[in-house]
C-alpha cells in the first residue's frame, strides 16, 4: 500500500468512525490489519469507546469494551488505559 493509499485509508475510516456507521469503520481496521492504519485512527477509535464507557447505561459500556476486544490491539488497550495504575 501506497503512502497516499495509506493516508485515504485513514481519513476514510476515521469518517466511518465518527458517523453513526462506525461499525464499518470497526470492520476495516480489522480487515485492513496494518499497523499503521490503527496508528492513524487511535484518536478517532478511543473517541468512539469513550464514549460509549462514560454513558450511565451498562449496554452502552459493553458496547464500548466488545469494540475494543473485537480490535483486539495492543495500540489501542495502552491507549485506552494510559495514565492507570495500580498501587498495591
Amino acid at each position: 500500500m501506497t503512502k497516499t493509499e495509506l493516508k485515504e485509508n485513514i481519513t476514510k475510516i476515521n469518517k466511518l468512525l465518527r458517523s453513526d456507521s462506525y461499525e464499518a469503520g470497526i470492520e476495516l481496521i480489522k480487515t485492513l490489519d496494518d499497523p499503521e492504519i490503527t496508528k492513524g485512527v487511535l484518536n478517532s477509535v478511543k473517541s468512539k469507546v469513550m464514549k460509549f464507557l462514560k454513558q450511565r447505561d451498562y449496554n452502552a459500556i459493553d458496547k464500548g469494551i466488545e469494540l475494543v476486544r473485537t480490535l483486539n490491539k495492543s495500540m489501542i488497550f495502552e491507549s485506552l488505559l494510559e495514565g492507570c495504575s495500580i498501587d498495591v
